[in-house]
């Protein structure tokens, strides 16, 4: 078979009876499953909930913790909470949270997986490729009527090996439904399959998952969910002597297993064409691709992890202020300390460094003072106003920023469009600079409250501005080119003021 069939998930989000194992005793209760929330449940009459005494016993509330509570739910499936916190509030009625759940046929002891499986959003646009080739349909629909389609094997998989060994693979999985008559419908969509050494839950999730769901978010400007999510281990089956006197082996075999978090939305993904709404560019709906042409998954992790470790503040407005709803003003400000950040991240927090800037400006100071008919509040007006720090303004950083952290044809389109200064935005500052002379000024009136505020239509322009400068940063530390972002905006789909 050249396509894989999509696979179904083990359990549907919902509660199921279980027997949890609970200070080396079975006790009953429930385990709730939900898409997209904290994994929790109950347990009935957990042991150590009373306490006694002489001739009696008395109930007081009182939380425990375990690394690992393990269950069984009455379907057979073995289940475990992770990072559990367990709430006695009640007598007999004992609440339960986990930050995971994981649920299969069979768990392993030490709950190491050596593969993960998953599907998160935005993968159809991010793929950069169609496995369908082609389809025929029949000229009559006659008793003889063929319909058929070509799966292209050559673009349906992609495959990488990551520095760190892993098997990285991205591909289609294909959906077959024969409905009545002459109907027939095969529809496809991507997961990705990750293997390797051994590892917990947890580090599957922040060394791909994770960062995988928040690439497509960047990608396509859209806040993606991770769909679901399953881990795979290798375990023996029973012996099995297949002829009489022979010998007994095992058979190895994949098992699989879900996992449950509050990021997790336990949805197969739907891999439907981008909407009207939400392309970016007349034909494409994400700013990055993969593909023969286009960038390497390992490549775009590999960034993404740099991304994260080195330029915080900016990492966090691509993370989580692209998946919030925020307005105007919360955005802008958001933005501005995050393109702050990557400059001092690159450049540092001025020319030279704080402690030969403060060892200059003593000298200066003092040199100043020691010159003849200076008057002495004059000095001591310089020692209290000049700056402290030698830190670069925030428009010297947002003009480095555009210099140097912007491909050259994003450059110039932004240039374009701000040098002269919009009108728009002329009014706000008396004879600025250039524009980031005004993006400037306006973040300190927002911050301190000062007067002749931004109006709205000036603050939606500039925060355009600012984000455009943002992603197309991103692009370029990531290695990844500006081509559609600039078709973008020369189509008009795309207003950088």
């Amino acid at each position: 078979m050249l396509f894989t069939v999509a696979e179904k998930l083990i359990l549907a989000a919902g509660t199921y009876p279980c027997q949890w194992t609970f200070r080396d005793q079975a006790i009953s209760g429930e385990i709730r499953l939900d898409g997209s929330q904290v994994p929790a449940g109950e347990m009935f009459d957990a042991p150590g909930t009373w306490v006694e005494g002489e001739g009696c016993r008395s109930f007081e509330p009182h939380e425990d913790t375990a690394d690992v509570l393990r269950g069984r739910l009455r379907s057979g499936y073995e289940t475990a909470l992770l990072d559990v916190r367990i709430r006695h509030l009640l007598p007999e009625r004992s609440w339960v949270h986990g930050r995971m759940a994981l649920t299969g046929s069979a768990l392993p002891e030490k709950l190491l997986f050596d593969s993960v499986k998953f599907q998160v959003g935005g993968l159809t646009e991010l793929a950069g490729v169609y496995p369908i080739k082609s389809i025929t349909l029949p000229e009559a629909l006659d008793s003889d009527a063929v319909t058929s389609a070509t799966w292209n094997a050559e673009t349906a998989a992609q495959a990488w090996t990551t520095s760190d060994g892993d098997s990285l693979e991205l591909e289609f999985t294909a959906t077959i439904d024969h409905g009545h008559w002459y109907s027939f419908a095969l529809s496809s969509a991507p997961m990705i399959t990750v293997s390797g050494r051994p590892r917990s839950a947890e580090d599957w999730m922040r060394q791909y998952v994770r960062p995988l769901a928040e690439i497509t978010t960047l990608a396509t400007l859209r806040s993606q969910p991770v769909s679901w999510v399953t881990l795979h281990h290798t375990a023996k089956e029973s012996p099995l002597q297949l002829f009489a006197g022979g010998t007994p082996h095992h058979e190895p075999k994949d098992l699989p297993v879900q996992l449950f978090a509050a990021d997790i939305a336990q949805q197969p993904y739907d891999a439907a064409p981008t909407e009207a709404p939400y392309l970016i560019s007349h034909d494409t709906g994400t700013l990055i691709r993969l593909g023969p042409d286009g960038a390497t998954l390992p490549d775009l992790l590999a960034g993404w992890q740099s991304l994260q470790t080195t330029y915080i503040t900016f990492f966090d407005y691509l993370t989580t202020a692209l998946r919030a709803s925020m307005s105007t003003k919360s955005r802008f400000l958001a933005l501005v300390p995050a393109l702050e950040g990557l400059h001092l991240a690159k450049h540092g927090d001025g020319p030279i460094p704080r402690k030969e800037f403060k060892k200059q400006r003593k000298a200066v100071l003092q040199r100043i003072g020691d010159l003849d008919g200076v008057n002495p509040r004059d000095v001591d007006f310089l020692t209290k106003w000049l700056g402290v720090y030698g830190s670069y303004q925030l428009a010297d950083r947002l003009r480095v920023i555009v210099d140097q952290e912007l491909g050259e044809g994003l450059r110039e389109r932004v240039r374009g469009r701000i040098d002269p200064i919009p009108k728009s935005l002329s009014s706000l500052v008396d004879q600025p600079e250039d524009v980031w002379a005004v993006m400037g000024t306006a973040r300190n009136r927002i911050a301190h409250g000062g007067d002749n505020q931004p109006s709205s239509a000036q603050l939606a322009a500039l925060t355009r501005l600012a984000h455009t400068v943002a992603i197309g940063a991103a692009l370029n530390l990531l290695g990844v080119p500006d081509t559609v972002l600039c078709a973008a905006i020369d189509q008009g789909q795309w207003p950088v003021t």
